[in-house]
């Protein structure tokens, strides 16, 4: 075996930054959408991850609109929305609504587990109050 081509293993604290992705929502996902839908899933997917990511919370709450999820993939708003909105129903997101008086503040999401007993069950607990 040639030296150069070994792989070293990779030291997540010493590397670069990178964002996490469950490889089985990846999965769920072009099996659920198709050609452009399919496109725009993973590029909105991919954007969460990376807004995850910079939140530094894997697992937690962050705080962003539709508006920059769609900038980030070169899309509307209206368009992150509703990608947003079919991913709460999918159960792989979370939007926990946060009002002030009258007003909505910026949604908070959270990434959820891919669980393929929860897609089954028909459960979809998709919004929490704050």
């Amino acid at each position: 075996m040639r030296e150069d081509l070994v792989l070293e293993k990779r030291d997540i604290k010493k590397s670069r930054p990178f964002c996490w992705q469950d490889k089985r929502i990846i999965r769920f996902l072009r099996k659920k959408y198709t050609n452009k839908k399919l496109t725009t899933a993973i590029a909105i997917y991919s954007a969460l991850s990376e807004l995850s990511s910079n939140s530094g919370k894997f697992e937690g709450y962050f705080v962003v609109s539709y508006g920059k999820i769609g900038e980030m993939v070169g899309k509307s708003g209206s368009t992150a929305k509703r990608y947003c909105n079919e991913f709460i129903q999918l159960q792989i997101l979370q939007k926990k609504l946060s009002e002030n008086g009258k007003f909505n503040n910026s949604n908070n999401w959270r990434l959820l587990q891919f669980l393929p007993m929860r897609h089954l069950s028909g459960h979809n607990k998709d919004q929490v109050k704050s």
